[in-house]
Parts: structure tokens; C-alpha cells; sequence
């Protein structure tokens, strides 16, 4: 069961790498389309089964230096996690932790 949960996961990056691909190569194309059509002046094209239209979507902002903005365009996330190695330390130590407990991790182990 091991292996085969080896093989399929290695199936599954394979598969995951060429869906990503598959995307790029797509956005690639539509930006190869919107180009076209743009240098020709082309504002629509109709054929039987599809019609493409260049439409314009909201600009996208692109921070290009991070060092130059300003002090005001700038954000500061700070995030609060738990110190496991300092908590699986005094745990294992004896000590109390409250809100924390050990778990035991079993398992055989086949070769």
C-alpha cells in the first residue's frame, strides 16, 4: 500500500506539473490573442461555435521596488503561532502546558 501510494503521488506531481503547464501555455495564448487583435485593431471576431472580444478588467498594481514605497503604502502582517519545540520541550520535561498535550506517535515499520 506503501508504494502504491508512492507511485500515485508521484502520478499526481506529474499530472499537477502538466496541468500547470496547460495553464501557462492557455494565458500565453490569450495574451498572444489580445496582442493580435490590438495591433490589429480588431475590437471583435465571430466565427460559428465562439466570438472573442478584447475587453478591458481591472488594472492590476505591481509593486516593482518594495524599498521605495512609501511608509504609507507599506503593511505589516504579524502572525501569532504556537512554540512546538519549546512546548514538546517542557512537556517532556514534566512541566505543565496548558492548551497542549503530547501525543503519542506509533506505527510499525516494514522493510
Amino acid at each position: 500500500l506503501q508504494s502504491s501510494a508512492e507511485r500515485k503521488k508521484a502520478k499526481a506531481k506529474d499530472w499537477n506539473e502538466s496541468a500547470k503547464a496547460d495553464l501557462q501555455r492557455a494565458q500565453w495564448l490569450k495574451q498572444y490573442l489580445t496582442s493580435e487583435l490590438d495591433n490589429a485593431g480588431i475590437k471583435k471576431v465571430e466565427t460559428d461555435n465562439h466570438l472573442l472580444r478584447v475587453r478591458n478588467f481591472k488594472a492590476s498594481t505591481v509593486i516593482d521596488d518594495f524599498d521605495s514605497l512609501p511608509d504609507d503604502y507599506k503593511l505589516t502582517k504579524t502572525e501569532i503561532v504556537g512554540d512546538k519545540v519549546g512546548i514538546y520541550q517542557a512537556l517532556k520535561a514534566g512541566k505543565t502546558v496548558p492548551g497542549a498535550h503530547l501525543k503519542d506517535n506509533r506505527s510499525v515499520v516494514i522493510k
